[in-house]
């Protein structure tokens, strides 16, 4: 019985592609994305992107909001791999208690 719980646990934890991807499309000039997988620079992307619409008056925001762009371009090739790589990580970890609790 614990162990369809544990089985339970497992999938409600795993990271979902199309989430993450739905989070890259939409916000992902805000680090939503980047929150969602748990990875760093997501705060730092989003205090980039907002202090680029601030200073957009004085074009100095288009050179942030041009390398926000890139870096979400960039995020978007490595997404797919982060989801891959976490939910892995999650399954080792897993059979890993459990191998350990036997």
């Amino acid at each position: 019985m614990s162990v369809n719980v544990d089985q339970m646990r497992l999938e409600e934890q795993k990271k979902n592609p199309v989430v993450a991807y739905i989070l890259w499309w939409f916000l992902g000039l805000f680090g939503a994305h980047r929150f969602y997988m748990g990875k760093s620079n997501a705060v730092t992307m989003l205090v980039i992107t907002i202090v680029s619409f601030f200073t957009m008056i004085i074009v100095v925001g288009y050179i942030g909001l041009i390398a926000m762009f890139i870096w979400w371009v960039l995020d978007a090739i490595s997404l797919h791999k982060w989801v891959k790589v976490y939910n892995l990580e999650l399954i080792n970890n897993y059979e890993k208690a459990t191998v350990s609790n036997n």
